[in-house]
């Protein structure tokens, strides 16, 4: 790709289908803001690292794992924006009608005080120095750590162009809602909607 070409993307040919991962539930044009950060990831790879978002949640108290994973599910499949990847020219946001969370649990509870601590310690900045493909996706990964049977840590990291600050507050009380087993929750903003509405693509 030439400098000419990342200075106007729409120009680029690109051989793609939208429609080869995942069946779409719909796509629509990406925001000016998005379209810098998936610049800055062209143009330096590593530059998109600063974009990585991740928040920790320490559970004490009986924790039902399959539930939690079921919730988190559920939170992708209830926010369409976490389901999305931009396009290989970074014109569109194209929505997945379902994602499957990138889901792990790694069992600490046999190491001492300091080893552990050092494994949050590397967990949590690994989370932050593991890159997103931005077009391929998902754009949000979570891990369980577990130190008993009543002490987890939920480290749960999304890329900026698909989640922000304000996002995560209505995530985590969505979070809480579903692993109660909440279904009444109202339905939430779509931010395709959003951009349609506002014209926020121009």
């Amino acid at each position: 790709m030439s400098s000419a070409d990342i200075q106007n993307p729409s120009s680029v040919a690109v051989d793609y289908d939208p429609f080869a991962d995942a069946p779409l539930a719909r796509v629509v044009p990406s925001t000016e803001p998005q379209r810098e950060i998936w610049l800055a990831a062209k143009l330096e790879p590593e530059a998109s690292l600063a974009y990585n978002e991740s928040a920790s949640l320490r559970l004490r108290g009986r924790l039902d794992v399959d539930a939690l994973h079921a919730a988190l599910q559920a939170l992708l499949d209830r926010h369409e924006a976490l389901r999305a990847t931009l396009s290989p020219n970074g014109e569109d946001f194209c929505i997945a009608e379902r994602v499957d969370l990138p889901w792990s649990v790694r069992n600490l509870d046999t190491l001492d005080t300091g080893a552990r601590d050092a494994e949050i310690a590397a967990t949590l900045r690994g989370v932050v120095e593991a890159p997103f493909d931005l077009e391929k996706g998902p754009l949000i990964r979570a891990e369980l750590l577990r130190f008993g049977e009543e002490d987890h840590l939920l480290v749960v990291t999304a890329h900026h162009i698909v989640c922000d600050g304000w996002s995560w507050g209505v995530l985590v009380n969505d979070l809480a809602a579903l692993y109660r087993g909440n279904a009444a929750l109202p339905p939430p903003d779509s931010f395709g909607d959003f951009v349609q509405a506002r014209g926020c693509a121009q």
